[in-house]
């Protein structure tokens, strides 16, 4: 009994530190940034050509929806970069009559309905044969900001092999359009900029992405419905360093609703627990290989989503009350510390509209994610896609 005691307390004791440690890093972050605290990354056999102009296949996969096709379009076309070449999967859609044309440019009808993300980037590359060096993968609500290209052909050119762009909101119209926005804010600190800053692998969206072709066609995937970017990362992380371009810019639409966050979040919700046994993987492969680069990767990667995190700090703490005073005290301290750094982060962010409103309107944010995860198992069985209607072009953005 007295053994069974002991097994618990040390359990108990892990469970807090593992939950404990994501708050903590989450502050030393945010230390970091206020000391601009910076390290040069150290690349591992690097592709360096710096003089290449590396030809780029961007792959835009519609999906039964066509009202995207000409403003992502013509984003891509007008970028100061032009080795490119456009791959526009339309996916179960009716035929797409543009305004302009431009040889760069090939829409692909499949003629089997694919309803998958990753068949449709499959299929583009298939037709795209050889004639590319890297892909860069694009959602059709997207717009491209026009130097995008050209920021990432430079990060190529230095040895990298895997580049992430930085993801901007195309609209906050509503209240959980800002919401998602400022999500964004938060994850793309702690996710990309300081890791980037700091030497480290940077995470990936699952658009705006641009990877070298030999590392891509390396990946097998054996689930369709979601979650690619979970498997692709924690592959290309094995390999490669992942670079983070914080001038390269991608607009991304934003969630206008609850109903629209709700499925977006069950679908991510229920990726994470698919995709937690690869990023494990990848923390032991870092681990035993003495590769701390790798090891903090796969470690971050089986960090629970937000509201999962916060809840679990505040039954731990709440549970300290009646076994460690110590503990409890301690845990206050963390909670604190982290909803300090955590405002902190919000606040470094771009998006000016009606932020102070917005982080009060947070609440519902974290309701409406409870239940994604009360609806988790639709996700195994529906593609469960984000449905968006904010049709604008990148000249009523910036100026081109």
């Amino acid at each position: 009994m007295e053994a069974l005691k002991t097994l618990l307390n040390a359990l108990f004791l892990f469970i807090q530190l593992w939950v404990a440690s994501y708050l903590l890093i989450t502050i030393f972050w945010v230390i970091c940034d206020i000391l601009n605290i910076r390290k040069k990354a150290k690349l591992q056999n690097p592709n360096q050509s710096p003089a290449k102009e590396y030809h780029f296949a961007a792959i835009v996969t519609l999906h039964q929806n066509t009202i995207f096709a000409e403003p992502i379009i013509d984003s891509l076309i007008r970028q100061t970069y032009k080795n490119i070449t456009i791959y526009v999967v339309a996916d179960d859609c009716a035929k797409i009559n543009l305004p302009f044309s431009d040889e760069r440019v090939h829409i692909l009808y499949p003629e089997t309905p694919f309803h998958s993300k990753i068949k449709s980037i499959q299929y583009a590359l298939k037709q795209a044969g050889d004639k590319y060096d890297a892909l860069t993968i694009f959602d059709p609500d997207n717009l491209i900001h026009p130097d995008f290209f050209n920021k990432v052909n430079r990060l190529f050119q230095e040895g990298y092999r895997v580049v992430q762009g930085n993801l901007q909101p195309k609209n906050l119209d509503t209240d959980f359009a800002r919401m998602d926005a400022l999500s964004d804010v938060y994850h793309n600190f702690i996710d990309r900029i300081i890791p980037a800053r700091l030497g480290l692998s940077s995470h990936i969206w699952g658009l705006g992405i641009t990877i070298e072709k030999e590392l891509y066609q390396s990946i097998v995937y054996q689930h369709f419905l979601g979650g690619f970017d979970k498997k692709m990362q924690a592959e290309m992380v094995k390999k490669t360093r992942i670079a983070y371009a914080e001038d390269a810019i991608v607009y991304d639409e934003k969630i206008k609703d609850g109903e629209a966050l709700q499925k977006q979040r069950t679908r991510w919700i229920n990726a994470f627990f698919r995709y937690w046994k690869n990023a494990f993987q990848v923390f032991m492969q870092g681990v035993k290989s003495f590769n701390f680069d790798l090891a903090f990767f796969g470690y971050n990667l089986m960090r629970p989503p937000l509201f999962l995190l916060v809840l679990a700090s505040v039954f731990l703490t709440a549970v300290n009350i009646f076994i460690s005073s110590t503990s409890f005290v301690i845990w206050l301290g963390v909670l604190a510390a982290f909803f300090i750094s955590f405002i902190y982060i919000l606040q470094t962010g771009s998006m000016s509209t009606q932020k102070q409103k917005t982080i009060l309107t947070l609440p519902m944010f974290f309701v409406r994610q409870v239940k994604a995860l009360l609806g988790i198992k639709k996700a195994n069985k529906n593609f469960l896609k984000t449905e968006n209607n904010k049709v604008i072009f990148i000249n009523e953005l910036v100026q081109v």
